[in-house]
């Protein structure tokens, strides 16, 4: 007998977004998934945000609506109410690939059922109406030193949540770059999947003033990580063309990235 698709948490924050939540709403509910917790964290909207959640209360498993003190704020607060095996984050002006994006997600994780986090590819959409497709590179220490991938691609287990913490409240914009160094850190084990999870607004975070501010949050975070030990060998080995050649090729080898991991603590 087949295993019962795992329960999926999808969490969305909003605040005075009611001009297109509805399309948000309407994108998780043509998932017809079997298995799906829907959470809905509003910030005290003044707009007729709450008028939209009420008209969709019936698909919506659990929604508040109240002040926070930002978005990760609110995130924690779904979080906090998830009961699914996998917790995944929508924000308001993103959306799935298609409509059987959480299907097979549920099946990659039955398959996959060790993995801690599953991350599949995102297709970014920019104000100016361009859309382009970003594989995920393969999540390492390496690669995460270099950059955050995209958050929207990502499955978490709950369990990581409980037994890690929820995001740092106190990065305005790179929380999720944070929480997700902290899980490899602290042996998260990871599995590719290969599929378009979402189209992603690569503007979104701007609306709210935060741009700038993933210049000064991305440092600090790898400093919090990595060693000045752990930085040089980096820098000075494995991301200098002049050591490693011309080529970037090891750095997408899977073997060549988790060999590295083990030696970065």
């Amino acid at each position: 007998m087949k295993a019962p698709y795992p329960k999926i948490s999808v969490i969305t924050a909003s605040y005075n977004q009611g001009h297109r939540i509805e399309e948000t709403f309407k994108n998780v509910q043509q998932q017809n998934y079997p298995n799906l917790e829907y959470i809905v964290i509003d910030g005290a909207s003044t707009d007729n945000t709450l008028d939209i959640i009420k008209k969709y209360e019936t698909f919506i498993s659990i929604w508040i609506s109240e002040p926070d003190t930002g978005v990760y704020n609110a995130m924690n607060k779904g979080i906090a109410m998830a009961t699914g095996d996998l917790i995944y984050f929508l924000n308001v002006g993103d959306s799935f690939y298609s409509d059987n994006v959480l299907l097979k997600a549920g099946e990659f994780a039955l398959k996959y059922n060790t993995a801690d986090l599953l991350y599949g590819d995102a297709w970014l959409l920019y104000n100016t109406g361009k859309v382009e497709k970003r594989e995920t590179a393969y999540l390492s220490k390496i690669n995460l030193f270099q950059k955050m991938i995209c958050h929207q691609t990502i499955f978490a287990k709950r369990r990581l949540f409980l037994e890690n913490g929820g995001f740092d409240e106190q990065y305005k914009i790179k929380a999720d770059y944070e929480w997700l160094l902290r899980n490899i850190f602290k042996g998260a084990t990871h599995k590719y999947i290969d599929l378009d999870v979402c189209y992603y607004e690569v503007e979104g975070m701007s609306a709210f003033g935060y741009s700038k501010i993933s210049v000064f949050e991305s440092p600090k975070i790898v400093e919090k990580y990595f060693s000045p030990l752990a930085f040089k060998f980096i820098t000075r080995f494995i991301l200098n063309t002049k050591v490693t050649g011309i080529t970037t090729s090891h750095l997408r080898s899977k073997l060549f990235l988790s060999l590295c991991d083990k030696l970065i603590h």
